[in-house]
């Protein structure tokens, strides 16, 4: 039974940091000391019970934190008589590294130097005394009102719970304060980690990067050097990335998929960082086509980035959010070189720059388009990424997780969310307060997998399209590419049919699983991977529309990638976008996303629009173990091209023996044999091979019947090859097209 006390209203427990806040306690508690103070004075002539007893507040003070005291008494004499304060999740006050910082600045000792000195007091007393030497006020206080429940309700059982009650409420539950007392290990081991105490995982090897850009991998990389994880490194490349190429991916204003291995637990977490369409967002309202084709605040769905990215800090990260937005902050502040890639977008979307207003004043000087090399301030996203480290940083007091819930929630249930909303508004978009409020978040979720040559090679489920390379693969498996090469006319045919049948199943079937039923299972057995194959032609090329191979078996770029491994063996695999936006959301600066344009207008679509559906994603980074540890971490941009060259580069690896750089420099190729994933969703049945390829590889492809063009644009791929970690054999491929990307391992 759970034993519950009456205390007054005036009695809810403070903030122990500054006398201040509590002086206006003495009048109002003056009779509960005088009480305490009754029985203290009569303790030998008080048989205490022998037994366990906890006793807890049932409200939590403004700040967020719950006292809880454990008393144990044997012979009648305490033993233990120790207090804590928690957090609604379990955290420890006495735990929070910053919280002690703050106090050890105005008593000249941490809390815990505080509870400490008030166990000694009581065990020596055998009762709370009137004053005690190194104790503030409110702690004694507290104290003094939890020992007086524990003398009214004494008769209850042993190792029961007695919850104060604040003027006939509580909130706190003798469930929870026993979850508390007692977390299983894996939960303290979380809890002192995120609190910045306890032993960290041990140092397995060498932390390597690589991103798009040199400046965000040594931003991650000097995370990295600094003790943090690789869910830290990971989210400052991104932060530094949404400056460097805000047109690319924003960890604001984008989507995001992420793959994370965490070395404690052995396992693989997917991150779903993709928000929801708006209310307003229909098939009907998007019956025109070249309204959906227009570029625009209409276009954009709710930034889910920002909330995944929370979620995984949450659970994977070690280091304050402002240490980790510093970066950012600095060259958003400072400036950043405008980038060839900068200029090439930049004149792909010349006409809607200079219309729009908040993008021309950041790429517009002199009714030109910046140059090569000048310098980009954005000061207005710096100020945001500014305000959301002050969200954080002001709410440390309540313990780290609060602090980064408290960043999330002034994202969507806040300012940001006001501020972009207003714009919105004035921009013919559709995105409302309620579409923010509503947003539950970014999700840790299951991953998928499938055994490839011995490896298990992990991918984002849906909404994500990942499911396409782990499909084509499992088609693979079954061919020998012994004696190819990537180069091989055989080995570009065949990987080529794989990818048709993987993309016409995600044609028909691919779309948020919270609106359509996606046979996952099914798409990834090897029976159905059998069926497939069957289905190539070693000598003649697929063409759409493809047949619903799917039916008839019935079983029941415009983004950034990055990878990192920091020194404890945590993976992380990344890919971040915003569909190549210039929609600035006025002073906030966030360059937002217009994912609906990824969305069909057609409701019987899979993917169709609908209010508070997720798109289908075409983030997708994969990451490949070997004997249950980071082997291949990889990943490539470039909306549908992403797991066409994904796979290409996993086969270089793994099939064709390339090294890490070569498999990223080898030439790619890609097929255009069914609807695109974005309006018009056009279909032109080709197949693009990019320069480098032999002519008679080309003269054969077209033999059997595929229509052979060269393209310019194959995305961006990223990969580390992770040989022997302890041993710091790690090696890193980093794109050469177009982008000034680096890798890094740290020796």
């Amino acid at each position: 039974m759970t034993r519950r006390l009456q205390t007054p209203r005036h009695s809810s427990p403070r903030f122990p940091l500054s006398a201040r806040r509590c002086r206006h306690l003495y009048t109002i508690i003056a009779a509960i000391v005088v009480f305490v103070a009754v029985f203290s004075g009569c303790a030998e002539r008080i048989r205490l019970p022998d037994g366990r007893f906890v006793v807890a507040y049932g409200t939590y003070a403004a700040e967020g934190w719950a006292p809880v005291m454990t008393i144990e008494i044997e012979s009648s004499t305490v033993r233990r008589a120790s207090l804590e304060y928690y957090s609604p999740i379990g955290e420890r006050y006495t735990d929070q590294t910053f919280i002690a910082t703050l106090y050890a600045r105005e008593y000249g000792y941490p809390p815990s130097t505080a509870f400490s000195r008030l166990q000694d007091a009581i065990i020596a007393e055998g009762a709370v005394p009137e004053e005690i030497d190194g104790v503030p006020p409110d702690i004694h206080s507290v104290a003094s009102v939890l020992w007086e429940a524990f003398l009214a309700g004494h008769e209850q059982l042993e190792d029961d719970v007695i919850i104060v009650e604040r003027a006939g409420r509580s909130v706190v539950t003798a469930e929870e304060v026993r979850a508390w007392l007692a977390p299983d290990p894996k939960t303290a081991q979380w809890m002192a980690r995120r609190a910045g105490l306890g032993d960290r995982l041990p140092n397995v090897g060498p932390p390597a990067a690589v991103s798009n850009h040199t400046i965000a991998t040594q931003a991650g990389m000097e995370i990295l050097s600094q003790g943090g994880t690789a869910a830290d490194a990971a989210f400052t490349i991104g932060a530094v990335l949404s400056v460097v190429e805000p047109f690319f991916s924003s960890v604001l204003g984008g989507g995001s998929w992420i793959l994370y291995y965490d070395a404690e637990r052995g396992v693989v977490d997917a991150v779903d960082a993709v928000g929801p369409a708006p209310a307003a967002a229909t098939t009907d309202r998007f019956r025109d086509t070249a309204y959906l084709s227009r570029d625009g605040m209409h276009r954009a769905n709710v930034p889910g980035a920002w909330g995944g990215w929370m979620a995984l800090l949450e659970r994977h990260g070690v280091m304050p959010l402002d240490d980790l937005l510093e970066p950012a902050i600095f060259y958003a502040n400072n400036g950043v070189p405008a980038t060839g890639m900068l200029l090439t977008s930049l004149r792909n979307n010349d006409s809607f720059v200079r219309s729009f207003e908040p993008a021309r004043s950041l790429y517009v000087r002199n009714n030109n388009l910046v140059s090569l090399g000048d310098t980009i301030r954005h000061t207005n996203m710096g100020r945001t990424f500014q305000r959301l480290a002050s969200a954080y940083d002001q709410n440390r007091h309540r313990g780290e997780i609060a602090a980064f819930r408290a960043a999330n929630d002034f994202f969507y249930r806040g300012p940001i969310a006001h501020d972009i909303v207003a714009f919105s508004e004035q921009n013919e978009g559709l995105l409302t307060r309620e579409d923010f409020a509503e947003y539950a978040g970014g999700e840790i979720v299951e991953p998928i997998s499938i055994t490839y040559r011995g490896l298990d090679v992990y991918q984002n489920p849906p909404n994500s399209q990942g499911i396409v390379m782990l499909q084509a693969l499992s088609i693979l498996h079954g061919f020998n590419f012994s004696g190819m090469t990537p180069t091989s006319p055989n080995a570009i045919h065949l990987m080529t049919e794989a990818l048709k049948l993987a993309f016409a199943d995600r044609t028909r079937y691919l779309g948020d699983p919270a609106f359509v039923d996606v046979p996952v299972d099914t798409m990834l057995s090897t029976r159905y991977a059998e069926f497939l194959r069957d289905s190539i032609s070693p000598d003649r090329a697929m063409r759409w529309p493809i047949d619903d191979r799917l039916a008839a078996y019935g079983d029941g770029g415009h983004t950034t990638t990055f990878q990192v491994i920091d020194r404890y063996g945590n993976a992380a695999s990344v890919t971040t976008s915003i569909g190549i936006s210039f929609v600035v959301a006025g002073d906030t600066g966030i360059h937002m996303n217009e994912r609906l344009a990824f969305m069909s207008n057609n409701p019987d679509d899979p993917n169709a629009l609908a209010p508070g559906k997720k798109v289908r994603h075409t983030s997708n980074p994969y990451i490949a173990l070997r004997n249950g540890v980071p082997y291949i971490i990889g990943g490539n941009t470039g909306a549908d091209v992403q797991p066409q060259a994904q796979l290409q580069q996993f086969m270089n690896i793994v099939d064709f023996g390339l090294s890490a750089q070569e498999a990223v420099d080898h030439p790619r190729f890609r097929t255009r044999a069914f609807p695109d994933t974005i309006v018009p969703y056009s279909v032109i049945n080709d197949l693009l091979l990019e320069a480098g390829y032999p002519t008679a590889t080309r003269n054969e492809l077209a033999s059997r019947g595929h229509t052979v063009n060269t393209g310019t644009y194959y995305g961006h791929g990223h990969v580390i090859i992770v040989e022997n970690h302890p041993a710091g054999d790690i090696s890193i491929g980093a794109e050469t097209r177009q982008v000034e990307s680096l890798g890094t391992v740290l020796r």
